[in-house]
């Protein structure tokens, strides 16, 4: 803790420095550099740190790993899941850079603060309902709305792919995932 003066000391220190018996301290350019006023883009907060980012990255690895266990189990097909890349992009332009209608499944993770958003790519969405309503899940381009049988069966599958996000976490800290909601249209969810 910094030392309190005294009245008569601060004063005589005053007079010193004032006859130049005592000179003042010169801020070194290394620690003005300390003091400096950082730029702050407020546009595209940086709100995670590399190791954040490096954390993140091998949580979800393993998620990826879970998973995929998770859905050649339930569609009966060898299903392979990687993570591409882990970086921070503005929820505007995560959301333009999704197809529409797309699925997505919101959710929150206590004690973590604030939704997170599962993106499933319509794509696999409409291959996967194929195979799980006995079809052969053949590929093949589909842009239409999901029908209310069609969201029920893919709010199944994303509740249990997110309830694997409690065993991915597990060695960081224990989380409870809870499923709050599915969105098609990306433009209409605001969470």
């Amino acid at each position: 803790m910094a030392e309190v003066l005294s009245q008569g000391e601060i004063d005589a220190l005053l007079s010193a420095l004032s006859s130049g018996d005592v000179e003042p301290e010169i801020i070194k350019p290394k620690d003005e550099e300390k003091l400096k006023v950082k730029k702050y883009d407020f546009k595209t907060p940086q709100k995670f740190s590399k190791d954040h980012i490096r954390t993140l990255e091998k949580v979800h690895d393993n998620f990826a790993r879970i998973i995929s266990n998770y859905l050649t189990g339930q569609l009966r097909r060898s299903v392979k899941v990687n993570v591409e890349n882990v970086e921070q992009v503005p929820y505007e332009e995560f959301i333009r850079s999704i197809p529409n209608p797309t699925i997505l499944s919101y959710f929150k993770m206590p004690p973590l603060q604030g939704n997170v958003l599962l993106e499933l790519n319509p794509e696999f969405s409409f291959q996967a309902l194929d195979i799980l309503l006995g079809g052969m899940g053949n590929k093949k381009a589909v842009n239409k709305d999901l029908t209310d049988i069609e969201k029920n069966i893919i709010s199944r599958v994303c509740k249990d792919i997110i309830s694997h996000l409690k065993l991915a976490w597990s060695e960081i800290m224990e989380v409870t995932p809870e499923f709050e909601g599915l969105e098609t249209n990306p433009s209409a969810n605001q969470t």
